[in-house]
């Protein structure tokens, strides 16, 4: 299993160099899973992000590979 380092949206911007758009069609996608790469911190729709460094690193690993 992963150990877990849950990082912001910004953060998580920084860290893979990519835009917000492209963070946003990971996610709409499916590609990116709530619950596995990201959770949502409230209830809302509009709530912050965390993303899983770890299994964001390795599922963008797999992509960028396709």
């Amino acid at each position: 299993m992963f150990q877990s380092e849950w990082i912001n949206a910004v953060e998580f911007r920084s860290r893979f160099q990519i835009g917000r758009t492209t963070q946003w069609r990971l996610m709409k996608s499916g590609f990116l899973r709530l619950g596995i790469h990201f959770i949502r911190t409230g209830v809302g729709k509009r709530s912050a992000l965390k993303f899983n460094h770890p299994a964001c690193e390795l599922a963008l690993a797999i992509y960028t590979q396709a």
